[in-house]
């Protein structure tokens, strides 16, 4: 199948937004980002708390920020309402564990236990899209 100098323009138009998605395990991080890759998704990834900082405050256009469970709840709660000051109104999605506390709605937009699995993450970016 060939592609023409419009493939990657309308392919573009068609991907649902532009995550950022924050873990500090390699493996589940990869893993989770080629979930919402193969939902279309743009995905800018990091390891590092502060470089997401960072990463968000590049005057792009974000959909969400997804926060892995990996990191420690009261660094993922930290980093959740740094983000929303960095963006105001950026939707941020928090993979919680089971013995983890309910985020409260100044920190998390939606929480999903990890156990939950990734269809539960693409339906919870899809319903924060809705509103």
């Amino acid at each position: 199948m060939s592609r023409g100098p419009g493939d990657s323009a309308l392919r573009h138009k068609l991907m649902p937004g532009r995550i950022l998605s924050v873990s500090q395990h390699k493996t589940v991080l990869d893993t989770r980002n080629a979930v919402l890759r193969s939902a279309g998704y743009e995905v800018v990834t990091t390891m590092d708390l502060s470089e997401a900082e960072r990463i968000a405050a590049d005057g792009k256009s974000w959909t969400a920020a997804v926060l892995g469970d990996s990191i420690p709840f009261a660094k993922r709660i930290a980093l959740a309402r740094r983000l929303k000051q960095i963006l105001p109104g950026l939707p941020v999605v928090m993979l919680i564990q089971t013995h983890d506390p309910i985020p409260d709605r100044n920190s998390a937009d939606d929480w999903i236990n990890a156990l939950e699995g990734p269809e539960a993450l693409l339906e919870s970016l899809r319903s924060l899209a809705r509103k």
